[in-house]
């Protein structure tokens, strides 16, 4: 959605919210029941970045029943005003802007990373709040 929007993020957000543990009577500090970490990055569309820097902020969750998780990509750049780096592969962009078009041809994630294999059966499409994802989104 990121990319089909025309935007580049600089920045990676992971909140997490836990459950209260089972049979606690004495208060539970609000640290013990939330994460919230985020990271800068080079601005970039590239799903491996997002992957590879969310499973870093991920490693460091504490143990405990997670209730509530959000992603967030932000300090957004349009696409416009994006501005290259010595180290950006353009080899990757190309990958994935292959990856896009064999999807938008021939269905939702015909090609996908192998990593996210099993995603849609762990967390469809939902109607969030704020939006209603287009139809190739679901």
């Amino acid at each position: 959605r990121l990319r089909r929007s025309g935007y580049y993020a600089r920045r990676l957000s992971l909140s997490v919210a836990f459950m209260k543990p089972r049979g606690t009577i004495m208060p539970v500090s609000s640290d013990d029941l939330y994460y919230d970490e985020s990271m800068r990055l080079q601005e970039t569309q590239d799903t491996l970045t997002f992957l590879k820097n969310l499973a870093v902020l991920w490693g460091g969750l504490p143990s405990g029943k997670p209730l509530r998780v959000s992603v967030v990509l932000s300090d957004l750049v349009p696409a416009s005003e994006h501005q290259y780096s010595l180290f950006e592969n353009p080899r990757l962009e190309r990958l994935t802007q292959a990856v896009d078009l064999i999807n938008e041809r021939f269905g939702k994630d015909r090609v996908h990373y192998a990593s996210i294999h099993d995603i849609d059966q762990a967390a469809p499409t939902r109607i969030p709040f704020n939006r209603v994802p287009a139809a190739s989104e679901f």
